[in-house]
């Protein structure tokens, strides 16, 4: 957690299973006609592994440095254009938090469903116009590995969906 690669990029290793389990109770919840699930911060696939147990649809899984084989080499930020939008695609995600807003606006381009964490400042720079939000949670003190972080956890659909 908080471990800092030769590319000086900051990255969060593992979300906590309580953590990723609520996530998908949430997303089974407000989603039930989920046909595909993106997953583009997977990272070392601790999160994967938990959607795997609670779906049986194909998993897009993504990461600009990726920590297994299972899991392609992609730029969610640059190279967004080259994914295609999906009707009843969920995505469940844990950002970078300094780039929460970005991964958000860029998730609900190419998906109609959201499930994900994010920094606690997002309650207050995420365009809530823009968006269906189904539920927020502000998490106190959630611990990351060494760290304990004030974080936010969205429920959004595009309002078009």
């Amino acid at each position: 957690m908080g471990n800092y690669r030769e590319t000086n990029m900051r990255e969060f290793i593992k979300t906590p299973d309580s953590l990723g389990n609520f996530m998908l109770e949430l997303s089974k919840k407000h989603f039930n006609n989920v046909e595909e699930i993106l997953e583009p911060c997977a990272g070392d696939g601790a999160l994967v592994d938990i959607i795997e147990k609670h779906y049986n649809v194909p998993i897009i899984k993504l990461d600009i440095q990726p920590l297994r084989d299972d899991i392609k080499e992609f730029n969610f930020v640059k190279d967004i254009k080259k994914l295609e939008y999906k009707k009843n695609r969920l995505t469940i995600m844990n950002p970078p938090f300094a780039k929460s807003i970005k991964f958000i606006e860029n998730a609900l381009k190419k998906s109609d469903m959201l499930v994900t964490l994010c920094s606690s400042n997002t309650l207050f720079n995420l365009d809530w116009d823009k968006y269906d939000i189904l539920e927020v949670y502000y998490i106190k003190n959630q611990i990351f590995g060494e760290l304990k972080l004030n974080i936010g956890l969205f429920v959004i659909k595009n309002k078009s969906y």
